[in-house]
């Protein structure tokens, strides 16, 4: 440059003049990522190796960097970051820097609350709770690793309720944020018992009425308890085998209810497991039940129900007999006899009927009107003849002449008149006799008078 001063020589002087650019940069990094998948990195690019100073704003709070690094990385990223400016430390130009933002967004991973493990019973109503995730919006999947238990053994979403079979499933949830973040997986395990299993048997001897049965659950275990219904209002709690008496005929349903020690109960009805016949009943008529010894053939009509076999004993010492209804011939002694009808049924049960018959006897005589006592062997003395029906011990005979004097007396009834009288043959003629006895059938006396005539 030429210096043209009035008055002064002119002076030229020459300088070299460096004009370096403004330094600039720019950063980068924007991204979202779940928590806990990678660190997030944001980068500032600067001119190139050098010695810088730089700032820019972390959510809005200044930060001031010095490097010579290029790139600068921040590591462990997350927020807002805005570079403001930047200094060339060895030219000491200074450029401010806009509309260079990078965004790092850290998405929170969902948390599922921890659940409790179930226990429940075969067949129960189940209700998983609902899953709670710390995000909102979440929503779930999850597989079973054990046995199904009734929900099978994957699915999304709750659970819900479900009918529960026996096992145990072990169950993993993992939850899923409505950004994608997938959180930890929960396990919790459902513990579904089996319910008590009932195998129940009868054992009835004799099948007589009252019977005893004796039930036994053959899957009993010993524990637990147990309720018995023995279909005739009667109920039992033994766990063991139980023994009952049944009192009436009929089919009758037994229901056994057995809960183990974990609650778990199962309920078994049998229909008509026990059916009893009705016992035989004995009974029996005849007529009549009073008779005597003229008339002793006697027709019995048996009455009786739920037999099929049937003994009689007449009471007779005869033979018993087998028949539904018999005919029997007593003899002729008069006596009271004893009948036992015994009925029997297909089970072999029995029941026994008695009844009474009366033989009674009847008063057969007659008087010989006329004897011959001449020493031959026929008809040589007077006496009455008695078939049935008198006392003998209780007997007189006396023999009278016409004028009332008596020439005879007898208490037996074997020993007749000779007709004698003081060991002599007495006169042919027409004698009176007098006849006193009693009868057997009652306290009865008897006196009778009549005429003989002794022809000689």
């Amino acid at each position: 440059n030429d210096i043209n001063i009035t008055g002064c020589a002119a002076v030229q002087a020459t300088d070299d003049i460096t004009i370096y650019d403004l330094p600039t940069a720019t950063i980068s990094g924007d991204t979202t990522v779940c928590l806990g998948t990678h660190i997030p990195t944001v980068t500032i690019d600067l001119p190139g190796n050098g010695d810088w100073s730089f700032t820019y704003l972390l959510d809005g709070f200044q930060n001031n960097v010095t490097t010579t690094s290029d790139p600068y990385l921040i590591t462990n990223a997350e927020g807002v970051y805005q570079l403001t400016s930047i200094t060339d430390n060895v030219t000491g130009c200074s450029n401010t820097i806009t509309g260079q933002v990078a965004t790092v967004i850290i998405l929170p991973i969902p948390q599922l609350t921890p659940m409790n493990d179930i226990y429940a019973c075969e067949g129960d109503n189940i209700t998983v709770p609902a899953f709670i995730s710390s995000v909102a919006g979440s929503t779930f999947s999850w597989v079973n690793l054990g046995a199904d238990v009734g929900n099978g053994l994957n699915g999304t979403g709750n659970m819900g309720t479900f009918v529960g079979a026996a096992g145990t499933g072990t169950f993993y949830v993992t939850p899923t944020s409505p950004n994608g973040c997938t959180g930890p997986v929960e396990d919790f395990s459902i513990i579904v018992t089996p319910n008590p299993v009932i195998d129940v048997t009868a054992q009835i001897t004799p099948e007589c009425i009252p019977v005893t049965v004796i039930f036994t659950n053959n899957n009993a275990t010993g524990s637990g308890t147990s309720l018995w219904s023995f279909g005739d209002g009667s109920t039992s709690s033994s766990n063991g085998p139980v023994a009952h008496d049944y009192t009436s005929d009929g089919c009758f349903n037994v229901t056994l209810t057995v809960t183990d020690t974990n609650g778990c109960s199962n309920t078994q009805t049998y229909t008509d497991m026990v059916c009893l016949e009705p016992n035989p009943v004995a009974n029996f008529v005849f007529d009549p039940s009073v008779t005597d010894i003229s008339y002793t053939t006697i027709q019995f009509e048996n009455l009786s129900e739920n037999a099929i076999n049937y003994y009689w004993d007449f009471g007779d010492n005869s033979a018993q007999n087998t028949l539904e209804n018999p005919l029997h011939i007593y003899g002729e002694t008069p006596d009271e006899y004893i009948i036992t009808l015994v009925a029997e049924n297909q089970f072999g049960c029995t029941d026994t009927a008695v009844s009474k018959i009366i033989i009674r006897d009847i008063l057969l005589y007659w008087v010989p009107n006329t004897f011959t006592p001449d020493n031959d062997e026929y008809n040589q003395t007077f006496k009455p003849i008695f078939t049935s029906g008198f006392d003998p011990y209780d007997y007189t005979l006396l023999i009278f002449n016409r004028w009332g004097e008596l020439l005879f007396e007898s208490h037996n009834h074997e020993v007749g008149w000779d007709g004698r009288y003081v060991g002599k043959l007495v006169e042919d003629g027409v004698y009176v006799w007098k006849l006193e006895f009693k009868e057997t059938m009652t306290d009865k006396r008897h006196t009778v008078y009549g005429h003989v005539t002794l022809i000689r």
